[in-house]
């Protein structure tokens, strides 16, 4: 038998875009570009897995701090 856990709940574009505050232009860009990986749900829509926006938002923790490119400690 398989894991009792229910499966996670998909994000829509717009959930993800509140969660990482930014646009759905800018969502769609970071989705266009291969960052992030969707669930395509028919013609125009998409979903996006809680965990692969972690694994997303995880990937560019602590890169860049601020807008002269200074790097955290």
């Amino acid at each position: 038998m398989g894991s009792s856990s229910a499966p996670a709940r998909l994000l829509t574009a717009r959930e993800a875009a509140d969660r990482l505050a930014v646009s759905l232009r800018t969502l769609r860009t970071i989705i266009g570009q291969g960052e992030l990986p969707v669930v395509r749900v028919g013609i125009r829509g998409l979903r996006i897995h809680p965990e692969d926006l972690h694994r997303f938002i995880e990937e560019r923790r602590g890169v860049l701090c601020g807008w002269r490119g200074e790097r955290r400690a």
